[in-house]
């Protein structure tokens, strides 16, 4: 689980620095995700994630704080889920406002991106070992 997390954080870490450089680069990915299916998808993702994250908590270096994002995470989830079948045009409504704010705030979003992402690689990397196979000292 501890690996499957990391990945999770390297994929969002990436996905944060995409939309750094090429904010446009986000665009067709968000305009995508106006479909019910795509909204779905979209909340299953999250739920996944949110498990995997609360899961894979005690085997990371702050198992609260992971935890706590976690069930974040699943909560968006839920309420991703929730939005496409009740509100599924209020939120092709938030999402192409969001895209028109500009470069800047498509940024500010990689920024949070790239901030959560390492944070979660932070403390699910697989520690550091010698050598001779004993623990690197930090």
């Amino acid at each position: 689980m501890k690996m499957i997390a990391f990945a999770c954080g390297l994929l969002i870490l990436l996905t944060g620095i995409s939309g750094i450089i090429s904010p446009a680069s986000l665009q067709p990915l968000t305009q995508l995700t106006t479909s019910t299916g795509a909204f779905l998808l979209l909340a299953a993702i999250r739920i996944v994630l949110g498990l995997i994250l609360i899961l894979g908590a005690p085997q990371s270096r702050m198992p609260s704080t992971i935890r706590v994002i976690g069930f974040i995470v699943l909560m968006i989830g839920i309420a991703t889920a929730i939005t496409a079948f009740m509100a599924l045009e209020q939120a092709r409504e938030i999402v192409s406002q969001w895209m028109q704010m500009g470069d800047a705030v498509i940024r500010l979003t990689g920024v949070v991106l790239v901030v959560v992402g390492s944070f979660i690689v932070f403390c699910f990397a697989p520690e550091r070992t010698q050598v001779d196979g004993t623990k690197a000292d930090s």
